[in-house]
């Protein structure tokens, strides 16, 4: 039989002031969740490897200026012997001695704000949760953690791995979408060389070259289709934009000969063609 001072109908509530609060590992919404505020080390509240203080059980534990009351442990009431999830720590003024309370029954004591510990611990079990959701997704769907792993080089990856940690899961066009993403980072086609810019000289004169990329739009007098064409010479690159002459067709990559009037633009080796005209069509590059 108890005959300590903390023991239920002897407790004075006016005699204790409280410390602090914390949960053990549980579930929610279906998923474990882990503790809170019993090891910092664990549960990432604090990065404080042996540490000492209020921030924890084990914090308060490792101080030897501490003293816990032979009744109760983490997760058993020191007052009424009962096990619980949620608990505080509360500290019994004239002796200096530290209980465990579970919160029926420190609800009986005088006040206290929880209201920090409450919103730190939501923040860190939702986390825990969207964490859950993630991994379980990519057990579910191989080669998904690895599409993830680049959503900090791809918004949109991002926003779906967002998704996966708020809902579980993607339709399968989405995933699949997602991987044809993270396939062009992870294996990027190499980029060739840009060549040097080739430079030619203002004004009208004979071009052998081809067009490599047309876009038709409505104009005044009509449908007008330009494009891109490309002089090469000794390794180096001309870039000529202007109206496909009549006669060249719509074939991309056909050699011809063209006469046009040149102007710079506003990078070394890119011209603007007016008045261009087809001298000669040679054949398909």
């Amino acid at each position: 039989m108890r005959t300590d001072i903390h023991r239920k109908g002897a407790i004075i509530p006016t005699d204790y002031q409280y410390v602090m609060s914390y949960s053990l590992a549980t579930s929610q919404e279906g998923w474990a969740v882990p503790s809170y505020n019993v090891n910092c080390n664990l549960d990432t509240n604090h990065a404080v490897k042996g540490h000492t203080g209020n921030c924890c059980l084990i914090g308060m534990f490792n101080d030897p200026t501490k003293k816990f009351a032979k009744h109760g442990s983490t997760g058993k009431c020191t007052i009424c012997g009962a096990a619980y999830i949620y608990g505080d720590v509360w500290q019994h003024i004239p002796t200096g001695e530290y209980i465990h309370v579970g919160h029926d029954c420190a609800d009986k004591m005088q006040s206290q704000d929880r209201r920090a510990f409450e919103h730190g611990r939501v923040k860190f079990i939702n986390g825990q949760i969207r964490l859950a959701r993630l991994e379980q997704f990519c057990k579910d769907n191989p080669g998904m953690d690895v599409v993830f792993a680049q959503h900090d080089k791809n918004h949109i990856i991002a926003d779906m791995r967002s998704k996966v940690m708020e809902w579980g899961n993607l339709s399968e066009k989405q995933i699949a979408f997602a991987k044809k993403l993270a396939d062009t980072i992870i294996n990027p086609v190499p980029v060739a060389d840009e060549p040097e810019p080739l430079l030619l000289k203002e004004g009208r004169g004979e071009y052998t070259g081809r067009f490599v990329n047309f876009k038709g739009s409505e104009g005044p007098y009509g449908w007008v289709t330009k494009g891109l064409f490309i002089v090469e010479q000794d390794g180096k690159q001309a870039k000529i934009w202007m109206t496909v002459p009549s006669g060249y067709g719509d074939e991309k990559n056909v050699e011809a000969v063209i006469m046009v009037a040149l102007s710079k633009g506003d990078k070394a080796g890119f011209y603007f063609g007016n008045r261009p005209k087809l001298l000669k069509v040679l054949d398909t590059v």
